[in-house]
């Protein structure tokens, strides 16, 4: 339980981010600027990838 509560509160912390990116990127869609949030969600990943091989090694 102790594990799943700290699991909880760190998906927390995320959620203003990705409400914040949802939002940006909708605005931007509908200006017809589709290629910017695109390049986030791609640097998002990229940045996803290398966190998970950094934690694996520790």
């Amino acid at each position: 339980m102790d594990n799943s509560l700290s699991y909880l509160f760190i998906m927390a912390l995320s959620y203003p981010f990705i409400a914040l990116y949802n939002a940006g990127a909708a605005s931007f869609r509908t200006s017809q600027n589709s290629k910017l949030p695109m390049a986030i969600a791609f640097g998002s990943i990229i940045l996803n990838i290398l966190g998970n091989i950094f934690s694996s090694l520790f």
